[in-house]
């Protein structure tokens, strides 16, 4: 068990947070503006800080922000930009922050050492798919054939099904179609199927190739081309 210091009681009074409250679900409720967030990141310092390994699914960047952090509270280059729309001098900017930090820190009578620590003991990894900042994650899905995949079409083909499906419709998201695109789902899920039974480890290159010339003549009982024009599988690819 260990207490992590989430902030202070009304009456001045340190309040703590038991660690091992935390072991099962946790729910954080509040108005905007009341301090969720502020909250959840306080928590996230505070296991950090005591060695507990933190994953943190963060599609808003609030708890990344924590890889943005100084020893000494200097925060160049990150602060330049904001500094720049505020028409401050830069330097001149770090310091107000740097001013303004130190006396949060006294507000709230957290140990200037804690900073020092958390430079030193935590190490932040951001893995993202959207930005050049970080460690490269691709979310591409696999286009390789599912193991066994002829004998489970003869067997249990909902699972090859369900496979295919799911790999188009994330296939789909990523260039900025739905489910509502029946007709490109429809087309995709053909083409790797075809390339499953066919043992081929499909590359995203070869998949538009084979969306404007798929390597078979029809989609159920329509031609390719009348099912999905040509100038539409452009689009596609």
């Amino acid at each position: 068990m260990v207490a992590l210091y989430i902030g202070e009681h009304p009456d001045g009074s340190k309040f703590t947070l038991d660690s091992d409250e935390l072991v099962n679900h946790t729910l954080v409720l509040g108005a905007t503006g009341s301090g969720k967030t502020v909250l959840c990141k306080a928590i996230v310092e505070e296991l950090a800080l005591q060695g507990y390994p933190i994953v943190a699914i963060d599609p808003k960047g609030d708890v990344g922000c924590l890889a943005i952090r100084s020893k000494n509270l200097d925060f160049r280059p990150w602060s330049d930009m904001e500094a720049f729309s505020l028409g401050i001098d830069p330097e001149e900017y770090s310091k107000i922050l740097r001013s303004k930090y130190i006396e949060e820190l006294k507000r709230w009578s957290v140990d200037f050492r804690k900073v020092e620590r958390f430079h030193e003991d935590v190490k932040v990894v951001i893995y993202t798919p959207r930005s050049n900042y970080g460690i490269s994650l691709s979310i591409k899905p696999s286009l390789s054939p599912i193991p066994r995949v002829r004998d489970l079409m003869e067997r249990d083909p909902s699972i090859v099904l369900e496979t295919l499906n799911s790999t188009v419709a994330t296939l789909l998201r990523l260039i900025g179609y739905s489910e509502r695109d029946l007709k490109e789902h429809t087309l995709l899920a053909e083409i790797l199927r075809h390339s499953w039974l066919e043992g081929r480890n499909m590359s995203i290159e070869e998949l538009i190739e084979e969306v404007i010339k798929p390597s078979f003549d029809n989609v159920g009982k329509l031609s390719v081309d009348e099912f999905l024009p040509l100038s539409k599988r452009s689009e596609l690819a």
